[in-house]
């Protein structure tokens, strides 16, 4: 039943073994499986049916640890050979019980020579490739490298919306302005609201008009704008066929913007400002997902794989978006590409290795190539326009400003706090913009699109949901403690099934706690994921702080510490000053006491003549006191006897 379910997703750069020989899937159709075998490079076309007829009988397998690493395709031959080598090195080792012994590391030798290196890497760097295969899960693109983009144009954003603007305006009619003279009218508006052309917050210089003139806008936008729809669609076909979408889910776009905006917790206290990452489908313009987070200035990679879970599994369920949007939002689903930028974020090897495990294929966008990811640019432009500036506490969208406000600045006009914000953006998203005629959707709305494809298209989470759901892109390592769980930050988590697994991995001999590998994201302070070895599962571990809710960033615990509730009075002593005090009475004590104390009487000093006399006194009273005490133990007889 396994093999017959698994027999239905053939996919490209699938790695199979047919007939006891190696090969992979380059490109599947309806009816059709085009097959290259790794040992000769021979292509063969096998009919669909009978691949599945093969599988079910045995005779053609699925490699379970490189099944779904589709994004291998947008490597380039080098970096394929590059990873290839270093993956046969790790697979050597791990043949031998201690891949990094003594024993292990005189065989490889014989695997270089076979490779064709001078020598074999340094054991140092086997155990940082070993770590990362084992960790990845044994996939592909756990050891690709890093693809590394461009760098952004530094200009403040509401410049460029400013050019956008003038540009849709002026420039994508019938009778286009010319370029110069838009330029010249932007110039003479940045001038009267006070902007200079030199120093701190100056304007755009004309070389930098035309290079952001090349980013916003391609060939496209400029036909459809000058010649029509007509005109547009030909150059579509001509020059952008492979970009033409005919379904949902096909090509998705992720994007980062930061949001200059303060946000309060509930007790009204300041968190910080915002970043929103988006996922847009291109086909239909609507939006798969979303992810906010709060007190940052740039995407984080938790906050990037958070989005992409967003957009890809049902938001029913999700606690982390209001109960009153979640039937309000059936737009999910596995895209087959991902369209993103090169920031650390897009490139991190977590977020790789997620997109690896959906098979899903990712293009980083170029220098001088804006319509690699034009639609989720329009997006964020509509949210500043129609929704962010009417926001309260809203200064100025600031991504590609130098100098971002100070969050002194945002702390002051900061008015929102999470939940409201987090309301505002959804009613915006699930109310307003899926509902609003879209000229790039000939005047239909995302929402109808999106239900016109969904009828089409089989709409249903990934193979892979359960894992889906916990992958978290963080690993530590934490002491299990039989009464407080695991420790994450200054929070403990624990559940009556992490209880169960203490019991199982402490032995009676072992004095200390075990240590275990907990999965933990930023984005959702909420639980801890931990993978149960014994029984190979994954639980799930919620946050035993109460205050800690689903969907809760690392940003908005920042009044949370540990257990201890936020309401309450509980204020540190000041010792340094109850010292004061102390020393401050005793000095006021001593001066009172000294003011009412009588003076002790003092003996008036004996005369020079007197003197010799009082001491002949004195001496005879002392005389006279000894012979009394001598005589005090005589008896009245003694003396008869001493008188005859």
């Amino acid at each position: 039943m396994m093999q017959a379910s698994y027999s239905q997703f053939f996919r490209k750069g699938m790695e199979i073994t047919l007939d006891g020989k190696d090969a992979t899937i380059i490109h599947p159709t309806h009816d059709v499986l085009f097959i290259q075998f790794s040992e000769t490079g021979e292509y063969l076309p096998l009919d669909k049916h009978l691949a599945s007829s093969k599988f079910s009988k045995g005779e053609l397998e699925i490699k379970a640890l490189e099944t779904l690493v589709p994004v291998k395709q947008v490597l380039t031959y080098e970096e394929q050979e590059e990873t290839n080598r270093k993956i046969e090195y790790v697979k050597h080792l791990l043949t031998f019980d201690e891949p990094l012994s003594k024993k292990a590391l005189k065989t490889l030798p014989a695997v270089a020579a076979r490779l064709g290196d001078r020598k074999s890497p340094s054991k140092s760097t086997l155990s940082v490739w070993k770590e990362k295969y084992t960790q990845g899960g044994q996939q592909f693109m756990s050891l690709a490298p890093t693809q590394k983009g461009p760098k952004k144009i530094q200009t403040a954003a509401h410049f460029v919306d400013d050019i956008q603007q003038a540009l849709d305006e002026r420039f994508l009619i019938k009778t286009p302005a010319p370029l110069a003279t838009i330029y010249k009218d932007l110039v003479d508006t940045w001038k009267a609201k006070g902007f200079k052309a030199k120093g701190k917050g100056s304007y755009p210089a004309d070389s930098t008009f035309y290079n952001i003139k090349d980013k916003i806008l391609f060939d496209v936008d400029i036909v459809l704008g000058h010649f029509g729809k007509s005109a547009s669609n030909k150059t579509k076909r001509a020059a952008l066929r492979k970009y033409i979408t005919h379904h949902i889910l096909e090509r998705v776009e992720i994007d980062s913007m930061y949001i200059s905006a303060g946000l309060l917790d509930e007790e009204l206290r300041y968190l910080g400002p915002v970043m929103l990452t988006a996922a847009i489908d291109t086909h239909s313009r609507v939006i798969l997902g979303v992810s906010i987070e709060v007190g940052r200035k740039g995407e984080s990679t938790e906050h990037v794989v958070d989005c992409i879970r967003n957009a890809v599994l049902p938001k029913k369920g999700n606690l982390a978006i209001p109960e009153q949007y979640q039937d309000e939002w059936p737009m999910y689903g596995q895209p087959s590409q991902i369209i993103a930028d090169a920031g650390a974020g897009y490139t991190s090897k977590s977020f790789t290795l997620l997109l690896a495990l959906m098979s899903i294929s990712r293009d980083t966008t170029r220098v001088r190539h804006p319509w690699k990811k034009p639609f989720i640019e329009r997006f964020f432009g509509t949210l500043r326009k129609s929704f962010l500036e009417q926001m309260d506490g809203y200064i100025s969208s600031s991504r590609y400003a130098n100098d971002l406000e100070p969050d002194s600045t945002l702390e002051k006009c900061a008015s929102l706090t999470v939940s409201q914000f987090k309301d505002e953006l959804y009613h915006f998203i699930l109310k307003d913009y899926h509902h609003k005629p879209h000229r790039g959707l000939n005047g239909d709305t995302p929402f109808n699109v999106w239900e016109k494809g969904a009828y089409f298209t089989d709409v249903s989470p990934p193979l892979e949901a359960y894992k889906i759901r916990m992958a978290y892109p963080r690993v530590k390592v934490a002491t299990l403690d039989p009464t407080k769980g695991v420790r994450n930050m200054h929070f403990f988590y624990h559940s009556k099934e992490l209880q169960q697994l203490h019991r199982e991995l402490k032995k009676p001999s072992q004095k200390k706690n075990p240590q275990i590998n907990i999965y933990v994201s930023h984005s959702d302070m909420s639980h801890v994921v931990v993978h149960d070895t014994i029984k190979d599962e994954y639980l799930r571990v919620p946050c035993t702080n109460p205050l800690v809710t689903e969907g809760m960033s690392l940003g908005e615990t920042k009044y949370i510490n540990g257990t201890l509730s936020i309401e309450s009075d509980y204020q540190s002593t000041n010792y340094q000053q109850r010292s004061k005090q102390h020393i401050a009475e005793n000095q006021s004590r001593v001066k009172n006491t000294g003011k009412g104390r009588k003076k002790r009487p003092v003996n008036p000093p004996l005369e020079v003549d007197n003197a010799q006399a009082e001491i002949d006194k004195l001496l005879m009273m002392k005389k006279d006191s000894v012979s009394i005490d001598a005589f005090d133990d005589v008896n009245e007889n003694d003396w008869d006897e001493g008188e005859g």
